[in-house]
């Protein structure tokens, strides 16, 4: 694989971000009825896929209506269900919030951008292992490196709502740690040579922390002697109380009393007394689950963790 193929991984264009979560008008007749033969047999939209359910409904469809002598028309709006060949349709930003929470669609964005990044990864390490040569690996070592950091200098370049934004933030992230693994794995084999990208990946880091904030979202909520501890816990989560794709199965009481749990650990950067509300919300999101009446704290002081989380120990 030569370093073109990286491409549709390495996004630097406006309408690349918009093309992970906007969907277009297709489909199998289970999202629109058309008149004529239907060519959509294949739904490639978006490419986060699982984000079409939700945000199709985002979509606005329209045709002009003409009237009088044919010099005078206005635009009608019409259910997108009513779609034809030869109407249009444009995307409403707005209407989102009303079909997908921000946590949601974040979480969204978040597992496909490490799908990919996973992926893109073994094609990297099988890439590398068929190069013969020292000096060959470190040049194709140093254009993946450069085409990540192109990437990420385009993107902050670009003028973004909050979605694009959001997308943006999580793919800058996905570069950085994309090039930090390369690093990582390849210092002990050329450390001369790697060393020189530390100070580019520390630069990155500091970049994106003053656009999106910290690179490490645990840094937020865990101290850091504290979140390896958190990261095996969590491991050993599954399959009890999380599924394969790190959503709580447990009852809602059940993750308070998780939080509780690590709250006696003293992992946690805020007073207890402030921090429930934050720190809940973030298991929440993390583990897609949303709470509401499980963060009163009235309702909180009556739970406790007792044994249930004892095996993590």
């Amino acid at each position: 694989m030569n370093e073109e193929e990286f491409k549709p991984f390495f996004i630097t264009e406006l309408k690349q971000i918009e093309a992970l979560y906007i969907p277009k008008l297709e489909g199998t007749k289970k999202d629109f009825i058309f008149e004529f033969e239907d060519p959509f047999e294949f739904i490639s939209s978006p490419r986060i896929t699982g984000l079409r359910k939700p945000l199709i409904n985002c979509l606005k469809c329209w045709r002009y209506f003409i009237y009088g002598n044919g010099e005078e028309f206005e635009k009608e709006y019409f259910p997108c269900e009513e779609y034809r060949k030869g109407d249009s349709y444009s995307f409403n930003y707005n209407e989102i919030p009303n079909y997908i929470s921000d946590n949601d669609f974040k979480n969204s964005v978040k597992r496909y951008i490490a799908y990919l990044s996973t992926s893109y990864y073994e094609r990297f390490e099988e890439s590398l292992s068929e190069i013969s040569a020292d000096a060959n690996q470190k040049k194709f070592i140093s254009k993946i490196i450069d085409i990540s950091q192109n990437a990420i200098m385009k993107i902050l370049d670009l003028e973004l709502n909050k979605y694009n934004r959001l997308v943006a933030g999580e793919l800058i992230r996905g570069y950085i740690l994309f090039i930090e693994k390369i690093v990582n794995e390849n210092e002990i084999f050329f450390p001369e040579f790697i060393i020189r990208f530390e100070s580019k990946i520390e630069n990155l880091r500091v970049l994106f922390e003053n656009n999106f904030g910290f690179i490490n979202e645990l840094d937020n909520y865990i101290y850091r002697d504290y979140q390896t501890t958190f990261l095996e816990y969590e491991k050993q989560l599954f399959p009890k109380f999380l599924t394969s794709d790190k959503i709580w199965r447990g009852t809602k009481n059940d993750l308070v009393r998780y939080y509780l749990f690590l709250e006696n650990l003293n992992i946690f950067k805020d007073a207890t007394n402030k921090a429930h509300l934050k720190i809940l919300r973030f298991l929440a999101e993390r583990y897609s689950t949303a709470l509401k009446k499980q963060t009163d704290p009235r309702r909180i002081a009556k739970l406790s963790p007792g044994s249930l989380f004892d095996f993590l120990k």
